[in-house]
């Protein structure tokens, strides 16, 4: 009875699951293919398509049905995302819809891609899900006419370490926001690089959330829109640090004026965004028909909020070769607080 009593508590704590087809545990999965094809049976613990191979959609499908915090791993190769079709939240079609917590890591030192293929985003976190995104390329994330999609979407918990954003989209007017990085959640990039990507605002990231970039680098965006923020738009909360800001371009083709080529930090409802740069560098961004080259840290009034100041400290940091068509090469500041 005693060895019975025993094994009974060894099996209950344990990981194996007493019930087939029930996790108890977080799961992790390793890709096997580079196909884009959907799990076949989402939620039975098995990373498995109808070729029984273990895809990334898949994986993800699985993990999201899945309790606990998993783990994907993607061996070096591109992952393009093929099967057309936005709107639905369960990864079936167009992005990878991440709604429960999972690490996605790639290899050292050679990143996989997550490749969106401008059919959709790349990656879009739901709200009180926690993300890490490791050693990762995500590329061409954004569809053409679509102001909802970016390169990574997250209204979530993210961390992304080692990994790079390029090569994403988001044109569309009304909105057009983040085509890198759309933040609306809790964000911090680490050790990373976000460049090459385009937007209306915010081309390389778009935070109304709260964020943290550190050791990391944005460069290389262009925002086409009024409002501008090439490399950064922020309207929430943002700390920058021993971070380099640098070639971003804000444009403005259909005429008026636009507003920082490096850094927007500019009011977006009724709170005031701050933006603290620590030991970091903006430079050689530019403003093609407005003010603040480097950086534009613009108050302004909302109805019917009123005034909304913008705050914005800069310690221990270089703004430099940052050029403007009219005034604030390196930093423009209007109704705000510095």
């Amino acid at each position: 009875m005693r060895r019975f009593f025993w094994i009974a508590i060894c099996l209950l704590g344990s990981s194996l699951s007493l019930f087939p087809g029930v996790a108890t545990h977080a799961a992790a999965f390793t890709v096997d293919t580079t196909a884009d094809a959907p799990d076949q049976s989402p939620g039975d613990g098995l990373c498995s398509t109808a070729a029984s191979e273990c895809s990334l959609r898949a994986a993800v499908q699985e993990s999201n049905a899945l309790p606990g915090s998993d783990t994907i791993v993607l061996p070096p190769g591109t992952y393009a995302l093929t099967i057309s079709g936005f709107g639905e939240d369960a990864s079936a079609t167009g992005d990878l819809d991440l709604i429960g917590d999972v690490t996605l890591r790639g290899t050292h030192p050679s990143r996989p891609v997550i490749d969106a293929n401008h059919i959709d985003s790349g990656l879009d976190i739901k709200p009180g899900v926690t993300v890490v995104i490791d050693f990762l390329i995500v590329d061409n994330g954004g569809r053409a006419l679509s102001a909802d999609s970016s390169g990574i979407k997250n209204q979530g918990n993210l961390t992304l370490r080692n990994s790079i954003v390029r090569g994403s989209i988001a044109p569309a007017l009304p909105g057009g926001r983040g085509g890198g990085i759309f933040n609306s959640g809790v964000a911090s990039i680490e050790f990373s690089e976000v460049s090459g990507n385009q937007a209306v605002e915010g081309a390389g990231i778009y935070n109304s959330g709260v964020m943290t970039v550190a050791a990391s680098t944005v460069s290389g965006n262009t925002s086409t829109g009024f409002f501008g923020g090439g490399g950064v738009y922020n309207g929430g909360s943002l700390e920058l640090a021993r971070s380099t800001v640098s070639g971003n371009s804000a444009t403005r083709p259909t005429g008026g004026s636009s507003w920082g080529g490096g850094i927007m930090n500019l009011p977006i409802s009724g709170t005031s965004p701050t933006l603290t740069i620590t030991n970091s560098t903006i430079s050689g961004n530019s403003v093609d028909s407005g003010d603040g080259g480097g950086i534009a840290n613009i108050g302004t009034t909302i109805i019917p909020a009123g005034f909304i100041p913008a705050y914005l400290t800069i310690t221990g940091s270089t703004v430099a070769s940052n050029t403007a068509a009219h005034s604030g090469g390196g930093i423009y500041a209007e109704g705000s607080e510095t």
